[in-house]
């Protein structure tokens, strides 16, 4: 989508340094009293100028709508609630979120990760920092943390790391699968490659998306209520709580 527009906004203005080429002629087409022909250039040139100034400063804008979001970018069609499998044993599950922020214009794909009992055992937040559009590759970057449970009943930082997630997105943009893979980088003191599954859960959040806080402090028996409402595409027989 971002092709077309700006092979659209490249036609207008081509379209009006050309009719604007024109306005030398309107001078013999006044002397012979074709007044409404000026008028129908001016018309049209104002035309051109606010489709121009649409297409430069308002749609930008209007990017934080989800509507418009979808027309203009493919990976919009993938914002939303996603629970993961996760290739690592110490945190087999994950949910995360893929939402637009209009403040900063970036895209930021976050979530909280969790151990066989389906409490917290890390977190993560990365920003957009690249989509090719030929491969479907989605690249973020960003820091997650391993985490552990304080005296008080809280969640404090263990270790600190990088982190970079590459989605993989499907052709379909209806499909509720995605897959990717992860590079941790010095998370829990060493460097990790593994694979990720996405499911598209927002049928089951009608309402806000959640925050990384809110799914922090979710209590272990809620989200192993969520991921078997996803049935056996989460939790296989092979999973055993320990």
């Amino acid at each position: 989508m971002d092709k077309i527009y700006e092979l659209t906004r490249d036609a207008m203005i081509l379209f009006g340094l050309a009719l604007s080429s024109w306005s030398g002629e309107s001078v013999k087409w006044l002397a012979g009293d074709k007044w409404w022909v000026l008028w129908v250039r001016i018309g049209i040139l104002l035309g051109v100028f606010f489709i121009i100034l649409f297409l430069d400063r308002i749609l930008p804008r209007l990017q934080s709508l989800k509507s418009i979001r979808r027309f203009r970018c493919l990976e919009s069609h993938f914002e939303g609630i996603w629970f993961e499998k996760v290739g690592v044993s110490a945190r087999p599950y994950s949910i995360c979120t893929i939402k637009y922020c209009s403040n900063t214009k970036m895209w930021i794909y976050s979530g909280v990760g969790y151990n066989k009992d389906f409490k917290p055992a890390a977190e993560f937040r990365t920003y957009s920092k690249h989509y090719d559009k030929e491969n479907g590759r989605w690249l973020f970057a960003g820091t997650a943390q391993l985490l552990r449970l304080d005296e008080v009943g809280g969640y404090t930082t263990a270790f600190t790391g990088e982190v970079i997630p590459i989605l993989k997105l499907p052709e379909d943009r209806t499909d509720n699968k995605v897959v990717g893979t992860v590079v941790d980088i010095r998370v829990g003191g060493k460097d990790e490659v593994f694979h990720i599954l996405l499911y598209r859960a927002d049928s089951l959040y009608q309402g806000k998306m959640p925050s990384i806080e809110d799914l922090k402090y979710y209590k272990p028996d809620e989200v192993e209520g969520l991921f078997r409402q996803m049935g056996n595409l989460i939790i296989t027989p092979s999973d055993v709580r320990s």
